[in-house]
């Protein structure tokens, strides 16, 4: 009887520990895409969605991380997107001239690529 209580209270500490790792903040979704710019949003196309836009006027985050080579972008009403790799310095500056405008040039985030 002992020995059952045991092995279950082991059993339920790894299924509590699995779905606390399943609810975690963490980004989902990864995958390799085409992005355009334009001088109002970022197109995305992904397999699943098909082409994705992200307007400028509803960016409420701005994120750029040159060192890394990330963009992180939040909006009013979508989540918040991540893009990665060796063309995110350029996405970030076109994406910081479709969000902060002319002002970009003052944000010391961006100081490497003035």
């Amino acid at each position: 009887m002992l020995g059952a209580l045991a092995v279950q209270g082991v059993v339920n500490h790894r299924r509590k520990a699995a779905a606390a790792q399943r609810a975690a903040t963490q980004w989902r979704w990864h995958q390799t895409c085409p992005v355009i710019v334009t001088t109002d949003r970022l197109i995305c196309t992904t397999a699943q969605h098909g082409m994705l836009s992200f307007w400028f006027a509803t960016c409420t985050e701005f994120y750029p991380d040159l060192q890394q080579w990330t963009l992180t972008l939040g909006f009013d009403s979508t989540y918040p997107v991540r893009l990665s790799g060796p063309a995110a310095p350029a996405l970030s500056l076109w994406s910081a001239y479709g969000v902060l405008g002319e002002s970009w040039v003052d944000d010391p985030r961006l100081a490497r690529l003035s």
